[in-house]
């Protein structure tokens, strides 16, 4: 497994009046991957981004990475809505099972997108070990799902150490 780790930033936290400016910022500094938060209201009890922001951000700036990370319940209707993306994230708490996970990882691929799964900080990277071959990326939540300013949770770096070992 010859994979990165990568802290990428939710546009979500930016000013959302205004993401020409704030995208122009993060790719200032370097930054070329988002983290697109899109909540149902129901898996977290708020709203976030929609395809029409993920498909004018990819009109105005096509080679930006964007993780769609989706916070919702019945997924497969909304996969649909952000073929744009370059990758659609799921949170495993999201999922009945792993068959429920493994066709929404495939429907995803047929979207000719990468696939993600967001571990909540009381899921077990082990939860999720045998769709490993199967996905891209790993989303560890380090705060809980659903609204911003909340402080970094420390059992996040326990994950990171498990993953690390699942990767040698």
């Amino acid at each position: 497994m010859n994979k990165k780790f990568l802290l990428t930033p939710s546009i979500y936290c930016a000013d959302t009046t205004n993401f020409y400016t704030e995208i122009k910022k993060l790719q200032t500094i370097g930054i070329n991957w988002i983290h697109f938060d899109v909540m149902d209201g129901v898996f977290v009890q708020n709203y976030g981004l929609g395809p029409k922001q993920l498909n004018d951000i990819k009109k105005h700036y096509p080679n930006l990475t964007i993780d769609v990370h989706i916070m919702g319940i019945n997924l497969f209707n909304k996969l649909p809505l952000f073929v744009q993306a370059d990758y659609i994230t799921f949170h495993w708490a999201s999922v009945k099972d792993y068959q429920e996970a493994n066709e929404l990882i495939t429907i995803i691929k047929q979207q000719h997108c990468k696939v993600g799964i967001a571990l909540d900080l009381l899921n077990d990277i082990f939860e999720i070990s045998d769709l490993l071959p199967r996905i891209d990326l790993i989303t560890i939540m380090a705060i809980k799902p659903g609204f911003v300013g909340q402080s970094f949770e420390p059992i996040v770096w326990q994950k990171i150490k498990k993953i690390k070992i699942l990767k040698q």
